[in-house]
């Protein structure tokens, strides 16, 4: 096992090149692949309690009318609303899916 990976794999580039004899016979192997995780998410939000505050004074419009008396209220409030966002994950097995390996 590779100490340093901690994997079962060694990824050291130091080993020594394949010797045929006398002489050293070197190629090159290009391996391409697709490395795929599945990761399930599930967000979830919880809303708190909502709270509302007036701001400043009320503004009062009259709209005078002949056959009755109109007023138009306009109140400026604050609205509070507290929203906790949760995510649960769930990270499944990894799998790999090789391609023909090419000799160059």
């Amino acid at each position: 096992m590779d100490a340093i990976n901690n994997s079962p794999y060694d990824f050291r580039l130091d080993k020594p090149s394949c010797e045929c004899g006398d002489t050293v016979c070197k190629k090159t192997v290009v391996q391409k692949a697709d490395v795929n995780i599945p990761v399930d998410i599930k967000p979830t939000a919880e809303v708190g309690i909502i709270k509302a505050e007036c701001i400043g004074e009320p503004q009062i419009t009259n709209d005078m009318c002949k056959e009755s008396c109109k007023i138009i209220i306009t109140q400026t409030i604050s609205v509070k609303i507290p929203i906790q966002y949760n995510v649960a994950t769930k990270v499944g097995e990894s799998e790999v899916i090789c391609y023909t390996a090419k000799g160059i």
